[in-house]
């Protein structure tokens, strides 16, 4: 499940700059569409738009927004905070604070009504803000996928991929369930879900040789499955082709008792 998610930061100093370059990244990486000021189309716009105007159009037509806080809301994130909360109200927005910053009265504003939103929390540099945005985002589309109903979790476990490894993961599934499987790693990898009978058709196929049906490799994949046929299925795990390093993966499945 691919999103826009549209980045507001400040863009003052060069640790802004970096937060925000690494954002942007984290959001690419993990196969998402990010969506940001510098993106705009080639200027002038046209008299019966300016920058603002356009910025609120990719607010509203983002999925989620993230918001970067160092010590200051800037004037361009105001606009967009603006726009997301008439838009979406908090349910949407995802608030990340630098430790460090020393807050201005604008920041400390925006903290507290910030931490009734949907998730809000601090960070100490690049790396750790770009774990935060894996996290919060597979948790968002988690919870976009859920419907009403009974919930179990199957599976809450880290897994360890060596170069070029694969883990097999067995469920039993019946008809009228579904699936929810969120898979965060610390590099890219590939998965799939495969009913028995195309698990064993591809296992016999040349080694490793998987028809993949999620895109490229990447990060993070959260993806849900209507499980129309009782039987066993089995989830794959794979690094990627040629790889060097091993990769850590968390990975969570939860079953949803539909009707």
């Amino acid at each position: 499940m691919s999103m826009n998610i549209f980045i507001s930061s400040e863009m003052a100093s060069d640790e802004d700059k970096k937060r925000r370059a690494a954002a942007i990244k984290e959001v690419s990486e993990l196969g998402h569409q990010p969506m940001y000021f510098e993106g705009l189309p080639a200027r002038p716009f046209p008299d019966t738009q300016n920058a603002e105007d356009k910025c609120r159009e990719l607010v509203r037509t983002s999925d989620i927004m993230l918001f970067i806080v160092d010590d200051t809301e800037s004037i361009g994130m105001g606009w967009e905070i603006d726009e997301a909360l008439k838009a979406f109200g908090n349910k949407k927005i995802m608030y990340y604070f630098t430790t460090k910053g020393n807050r201005d009265q604008k920041a400390i504003q925006l903290w507290n009504s910030a931490k009734d939103g949907y998730k809000c929390g601090e960070f100490q540099n690049a790396s750790e803000l770009r774990k935060q945005i894996k996290k919060t985002i597979g948790s968002y589309l988690e919870d976009a996928l859920k419907k009403k109903g009974q919930s179990e979790i199957l599976l809450d476990k880290e897994y360890v991929l060596p170069p070029n490894g694969e883990e097999h993961i067995r469920f039993s599934c019946d008809v009228g369930d579904s699936i929810i499987i969120t898979c965060l790693g610390d590099r890219s990898f590939y998965t799939g879900f495969f009913i028995r009978t195309d698990f064993i058709a591809l296992r016999k196929k040349v080694e490793g040789m998987f028809g993949f049906k999620y895109g490229d490799d990447r990060e993070q994949f959260t993806f849900k499955v209507p499980i129309s046929i009782n039987d066993d299925y089995y989830l794959v795990l794979r690094r990627t082709i040629h790889s060097e390093y091993s990769a850590k993966i968390q990975v969570r499945v939860k079953r949803e008792k539909n009707g």
